[in-house]
């Protein structure tokens, strides 16, 4: 496993959370690799607008990794909704939108339908039963 020195540098400093830490993982390899980055064996999601400004400081810290977005979803399917609208995520970071709750509410749903949740009400969820249950 090869993880560019800037990668390095970006998740032994400040500015990370658990949904940039998975972003990461993923894109470094460590998420199967026998250094699980420090334990960490996430597979968190942004929720808003400051989880997903940590994920693109993380691609501005190292660039090349850009291109393999993707990986992400492919690691952790659950991104699928995230990495589709990176493009519209970074402009409303960029603008600062205001009021983006909505939007990440609706890919989190998708995330979560993804993962093998099904909602039972407006504002809860329950595990399906299936090869993505936990054990």
């Amino acid at each position: 496993m090869n993880i560019p020195a800037s990668a390095l540098k970006w998740v032994n400093g400040q500015d990370t959370g658990t949904s940039s830490k998975t972003m990461f993982a993923a894109l470094s390899g460590s998420e199967t690799g026998p250094q699980k980055l420090n334990g960490f064996a996430g597979r968190d999601i942004p929720k808003d607008m400051d989880d997903f400004g940590r994920c693109y400081r993380l691609i501005l810290a190292v660039p090349e990794w850009a291109e393999r977005l993707r990986k992400v979803s492919g690691v952790v399917p659950a991104w699928h909704p995230f990495i589709r609208e990176w493009k519209v995520l970074e402009c409303l970071y960029l603008s600062r939108a205001k009021n983006t709750y909505p939007f990440f509410e609706k890919l989190g749903e998708e995330s979560r339908l993804i993962d093998g949740w099904k909602k039972t009400g407006p504002c809860s969820w329950e595990r399906e039963e299936g090869p993505c249950s936990p054990s």
